[in-house]
């Protein structure tokens, strides 16, 4: 299927989320292609066949087409794979940066990015990085769309009123309406610490941390806090230090006020766990590296055990069995933990404000004057 590119007029959710599917499936076309002719070349014309093994365990081959961005950014990540042999000088830094595409494309993949033109920048750097090197023709509107976005972000592009925005072929609406229905999931419910949508309709209660109780009507109701009440307080205490007024919704979430202003601060009970196993929440701006017995934070450099309010030498032996040294990773804004693991994207760990770097995630009420 031919895939036309056109630059975006706007920062739209649709239209950003629609662009990155076109254009990462553009780079696979194409990656595909000059891996095709190489082998051809070599006379080789299965090459397909013969990269995409099956899986010993199922007999299934792990991909379908040849032009999946998945399978091919997978294979130029090796080590040592058929197809870097169809693009010259492969080395330790293009190999880094095919690594770090892959990372991203996955997130984005799996809806756990935000469809924002801030977010399509910080991929398209690394797209354009990889496509130079591996000199696709697809790279001249990497670099344009790299100035588009540059400009909508600064505000030096403004498009006209008339203006519309790019054309999305079905696959890509597809995804966008996965993307949209994302948004809205995580708009209805936002992550712990964060800003209530709408107006709290449900059972009135009071936390009262003194007591180290939840009351409705001056009743306990401790028994309803789950297997560990001692424990459910305490978290919800965590997002609002003082207690207060608050509310039970019908599908346990826990609204606390201050000030006129709701947030969610947990769940009474256990909380409803996804059956599809997916990220809840949209991953943060930041980029965590494990450094073996450590996480340091990207930009700010600082280490997770001399910033965090709480002890982190259990989180860091959860990170140790799923990250290497030097591996890099993201975290949702629902404190969810993100690696890479089968080419998706996998909640190893769950992390929440006391055990994170301090502002990083929603954190309620804490540090809010009285």
């Amino acid at each position: 299927m031919k895939i036309d590119l056109a630059l975006i007029e706007r920062d739209e959710p649709v239209s950003v989320a629609g662009l990155f599917n076109l254009l990462i499936r553009k780079f696979g076309q194409e990656v595909s292609s000059a891996v095709a002719q190489y082998f051809k070349a070599q006379g080789t014309v299965n090459w397909f066949d013969m990269v995409n093994q099956p899986n010993p365990a199922t007999g299934l081959r792990p991909y379908l087409e040849e032009n999946d961005p998945r399978f091919l950014l997978a294979e130029l990540s090796k080590y040592s794979s058929p197809l870097q042999l169809a693009f010259h000088l492969w080395d330790a830094e293009i190999r880094q940066g095919v690594r770090d595409l892959k990372t991203r494309v996955n997130l984005w993949q799996h809806f756990t990015v935000p469809p924002t033109a801030e977010k399509l920048l910080d991929i398209t750097h690394d797209l354009l990085f990889v496509c130079t090197y591996l000199g696709l023709p697809v790279t001249a509107f990497v670099s344009d769309l790299k100035s588009r976005l540059q400009d909508i972000i600064s505000g030096n592009y403004v498009a006209s009123e008339f203006s519309t925005q790019p054309k999305l072929d079905p696959t890509a609406s597809r995804y966008a309406q996965e993307v949209e229905k994302k948004i809205e999931e995580v708009k209805n419910r936002p992550p712990i610490g964060g800003d209530w949508v709408g107006v709290p309709q449900g059972r009135q209660i009071k936390i009262n941390h003194k007591l180290n109780d939840v009351l409705e009507n001056g009743v306990s109701i401790r028994n309803e806090l789950g297997p560990n009440p001692d424990q459910k307080i305490r978290d919800f205490i965590r997002y609002y230090p003082r207690g207060g007024e608050a509310t039970i919704e019908s599908d346990g979430a826990v609204c606390g006020y201050k000030h006129g202003v709701p947030k969610l601060i947990g769940y009474i009970g256990e909380k409803t766990v996804k059956v599809d196993g997916k990220p809840e929440g949209f991953v943060l701006s930041q980029t965590y590296i494990f450094t073996g017995s450590d996480v340091r934070d990207v930009v700010s450099n600082k280490l997770l055990s001399h910033v965090a309010s709480e002890s982190v030498k259990a989180i860091i032996a959860t990170l140790a069995t799923s990250f290497s040294y030097e591996d890099f990773f993201y975290v949702t804004a629902h404190g969810e933990v993100l690696a890479n693991q089968d080419e998706q994207s996998t909640v190893v760990a769950t992390v929440h404000p006391g055990i994170w770097f301090p502002g990083h995630l929603p954190e309620g009420f804490r540090g809010q004057p009285e």
